[in-house]
């Protein structure tokens, strides 16, 4: 098809990924938790670039791996860690705070619409927090 006027996307952000994390985690040393969903490419990358910053950072949470149940990529990897695992080893040896949150775990719980209800108040930091989640 010809004619269609579809614009080209933007950057989020003008700086890459790596940078952007250095950035701010030198903004406000000690008190920025990076929750990783996803492989931790960028999060190497950004230790990499600054070697300092993994003692700056206050937390690392992050999905992946698996204990009991079978990966979702093969029967025995799970995707974040398959998708770069040299990545994932250099940031499992950095001297940052770490909790891993396993595949089996992510599997366990569902937050759908009907827990809407038994959620804490939103007056409490932790039901705000989910209401906006």
């Amino acid at each position: 098809m010809t004619g269609w006027a579809i614009p080209d996307s933007e950057l989020h952000q003008p700086h890459r990924s790596d940078k952007l994390i250095c950035d701010e985690v030198r903004a406000t040393p000690d008190e920025v938790t990076i929750l990783a969903l996803g492989p931790l490419t960028n999060i190497a990358a950004a230790f990499r670039r600054d070697p300092e910053l993994p003692s700056l950072v206050d937390r690392i949470i992050m999905t992946g791996g698996t204990v009991t149940a079978p990966g979702n990529v093969t029967p025995a990897a799970e995707f974040n860690v398959f998708c770069d695992p040299i990545s994932a080893r250099a940031v499992f040896r950095s001297p940052t705070t770490k909790t891993l949150i396993p595949l089996d775990v992510t599997r366990q719980v569902s937050l759908t619409l009907d827990l809407l209800d038994q959620l804490p108040p939103e007056t409490a930091n932790a039901g705000r927090f989910l209401v906006r989640l």
